[in-house]
């Protein structure tokens, strides 16, 4: 499970990560999750950043799916 997953890279040392949400709506697909080597927290600017980039990830998901049941 994702948070299974989270666990696990918490167990690295030295490392940030932010977890943001993979939805289209109100429909949630899963979770990305994001990470960097150094153990500082990440910025709002940043988060922000990541959340729109999890957004776009979230479409281009929807994307791929119509386009697969269309063929």
């Amino acid at each position: 499970t994702s948070d299974h997953i989270e666990d696990q890279l918490r167990r690295l040392q030295n490392q940030s990560f932010f977890t943001a949400p993979l939805k289209l709506g109100a429909l949630q697909l899963g979770k990305i999750v994001f990470a960097r080597r150094t153990p500082a927290e990440f910025t709002s600017k940043e988060k922000k950043a990541l959340l729109q980039i999890a957004d776009s990830a979230a479409l281009t998901m929807d994307h791929i799916a119509k386009l697969d049941q269309s063929e």
